[in-house]
């Protein structure tokens, strides 16, 4: 969940490559790299992935509801769960 907040927020990300690929939401904002990897090979990723990141918030937006995070759909969802078990509790 960290990681569908941060991209939501637009926070670029160096993680391991153990995480699961659908963490990724296709934000741009994701950078896989391998726990292997040295100290100043981790360093040298997350700068060089800092200063790639440039999608618009329309974009990762877009990627986010793609991926069937849109707020909106999701509460509207959720409320006819609520209506329908208050539903069957009233029975």
């Amino acid at each position: 969940m960290v990681l569908v907040e941060a991209q939501a927020a637009g926070v670029p990300c160096l993680v391991s490559d153990a995480v699961t690929p659908e963490a990724d939401l296709n934000t741009g904002l994701i950078h896989f790299a391998s726990l292997l990897d040295s100290y100043d090979d981790w360093a040298a990723e997350c700068v060089a992935h800092f200063r790639s990141v440039g999608r618009s918030a329309q974009d990762r937006e877009s990627a986010l509801k793609t991926a069937g995070y849109d707020v909106k759909a999701v509460a509207t969802r959720l409320s006819g769960i609520y209506m329908n078990w208050g539903a069957l509790c009233t029975s």
